[in-house]
């Protein structure tokens, strides 16, 4: 790898830590939730009744971390977790009416940054780079 290339993917992970941060110091404002909440948060909205074990195999952390993670968004009352009659194991996870008024404040805020994060550029130097990265995306 070339010192350009070094350089232009160096670039590309200060860019990304930067706005990673400025969303998370922007959520940590208005919210106690953790980034990895964040995360689990919209995972389980969008698969509502979801089983903690297939969690654990979508985000790939151990089953101990996600339960204490869980334990912690259930008594924040983000989450709730339902036990089936029928296999009381697999316990199924939802998220609550604190949980999504939350997830709709994250990716407000999330959405909000993303739209600013490349106000710099014109419209066509946003599209010329988007072209850019997606020729570097796909020579992976």
């Amino acid at each position: 790898m070339n010192n350009k290339n070094t350089e232009a993917l160096k670039l590309i992970r200060l860019i990304d830590i930067e706005h990673q941060q400025t969303i998370t110091k922007e959520i940590s404002q208005h919210s106690d939730i953790t980034p990895q909440q964040t995360v689990v948060l919209k995972i389980i909205g969008q698969n509502p009744g979801m089983i903690q074990r297939d969690l654990v195999k979508t985000i790939s952390r151990r089953p101990a971390t996600i339960s204490s993670l869980l334990k912690k968004m259930e008594q924040s009352k983000l989450i709730r977790r339902e036990i089936p009659e029928d296999n009381i194991r697999n316990k199924k996870l939802f998220i609550t009416k604190s949980g999504e008024k939350t997830l709709q404040l994250t990716e407000k805020i999330r959405e909000e940054h993303t739209s600013k994060f490349l106000d710099a550029l014109s419209d066509k130097q946003q599209k010329d780079l988007i072209r850019l990265l997606t020729l570097v995306q796909n020579n992976q």
